[in-house]
């Protein structure tokens, strides 16, 4: 199996421990990438996706997500989601309830 090596800037604890030895301090230091190694920094690089839909208000997120709301990423979140909202939220979420136009709705 043929070994995968990348470089890196050498850490300040490599610098010294060169200097302490009478080296010269590297300008780059050689280490291995294993196939997880790569996933890991693929995984570190990319963008984080939002659970939130984008569509979705985020204080009604959040205040589904703490009442055992469902993920955006579930197959059957559309069921789901009307199952939800059919359900009375307690009086203390109703007060805080996003409404359009503002004032109370009743």
């Amino acid at each position: 199996m043929e070994r995968k090596t990348t470089t890196r800037p050498p850490t300040s604890a490599e610098r010294h421990a060169a200097r302490a030895l009478g080296r010269p301090e590297p300008d780059e230091v050689e280490v291995d990438v294993t196939p997880s190694a790569a996933q890991h920094a693929a995984r570190l690089a990319e963008v984080p996706q939002s659970a939130k839909p984008k569509n979705v208000q985020t204080f009604d997120w959040y205040a589904r997500r703490s009442l055992g709301g469902v993920r955006a990423d579930e197959p059957a979140r559309e069921a789901a989601v009307e199952e939800e909202e059919s359900r009375p939220l307690p009086g203390w979420a109703q007060r805080m309830v996003y409404r359009p136009g503002g004032g109370d709705a009743a």
